[in-house]
């Protein structure tokens, strides 16, 4: 090799402001698909995490509902699920639950509600909180899998007509 061509070799160890700024773009476009596919991937997760969520509830919630009209009586209508999480010194056999385990995908304890038959049912009032709703709004009966909403059910919403 040259003494000329090997020196201009050394001389050039950097990268010049051009290469720089094609590497700098060409990363941000990678940063910017990578965040938009997590965040994409992130609600289908979270609406897989609490679709399971209730699903779990459903039984065990039944359970220690039962357990605990079979120590202290009924529930009221309206009442809500906060009760079974409390201990009570006069009925030791009582084994409450936590808190987080009674409470609906956004964080609202499940509360005491009569089905069409007069049943008493756990229900949610949905994502909004308030009675009535459509999709992650529609309120519904935990141990009713038949009123759940599209989004627990797995069912498509069915279109009107």
């Amino acid at each position: 090799m040259e003494k000329s061509a090997l020196k201009r070799i050394r001389n050039r160890r950097g990268m010049t402001l051009i290469e720089l700024s094609i590497v700098i773009v060409v990363l941000g476009i990678i940063i910017g698909l990578v965040t938009y596919g997590l965040r994409t991937a992130g609600a289908g997760a979270q609406d897989g995490a609490n679709k399971l969520k209730v699903q779990s509830q459903e039984t065990m919630l039944r359970m220690q509902w039962q357990n605990y009209e079979n120590e202290f009586g009924s529930l009221a209508t309206g009442d809500s699920l906060i009760r079974l999480t409390k201990k009570d010194p006069d009925h030791p056999s009582w084994a409450p639950i936590a808190e987080k385990d009674i409470v609906d995908p956004w964080g609202i304890p499940y509360y005491i509600c009569q089905d069409d038959e007069q049943q008493s049912q756990l229900c949610s009032k949905g994502a909004d909180k308030k009675e009535g709703g459509q999709g992650k709004d529609a309120d519904f009966i935990l141990t009713r899998s038949d009123t759940w909403p599209a989004w627990l059910s797995g069912k498509k919403p069915q279109q009107q007509q």
